[in-house]
């Protein structure tokens, strides 16, 4: 797998799945902002800022009894990207969504941690091709990943 800095990839229309650290204190069970969230949402713009149909990977929780949803912290990334930043559960027709996506937009996906394969204790490129990221990308032979850069966890691009 050859690895390289995202800003020396074309992104423009290209479908990336972002890993981002979305994980914030909950006050009243919604998220609040933080700097950390803030610099997420900065990384999350400077993406946006090239084009590209930018799925977003996060959790809220360090294991399943602590995960809780997503759906709030879309509406804050929008709020602080100026961006459209769109929600999906795993449960509903999330591929749709993903695939509906135009240059510019995101979609935030439910906490990851609800997800058994974010259980397993396997490496970092094991992780990167768990099922659920494979299906993720309608050409699954094509992936790329890049280094992580600020609060951005792993990067996979998907051609």
């Amino acid at each position: 797998m050859r690895y390289s800095s995202w800003k020396n990839a074309t992104l423009k229309e290209k479908t990336v799945i972002v890993r981002s650290a979305l994980d914030v204190r909950l006050e009243n069970g919604k998220p609040g902002v933080n700097e950390k969230f803030r610099q997420a949402a900065h990384s999350i713009q400077t993406l946006l800022n090239e084009k590209p149909k930018l799925v977003i990977l996060a959790h809220q929780g360090h294991d399943e009894k602590e995960a809780t949803t997503l759906k709030e912290h879309a509406a804050l990334l929008g709020e602080l990207t100026g961006k459209k930043v769109g929600f999906a559960s795993w449960s509903e027709d999330w591929k749709q969504k993903v695939q509906s996506l135009r240059a510019g937009e995101a979609l935030l996906m439910e906490n990851v941690r609800m997800l058994k394969e974010e259980k397993a204790k396997v490496s970092a490129e094991e992780h990167a091709n768990a099922p659920f990221v494979k299906e993720l990308s309608p050409l699954e032979k094509n992936i790329r990943i890049f280094p992580a850069r600020f609060v951005i966890m792993a990067i996979l691009m998907l051609q």
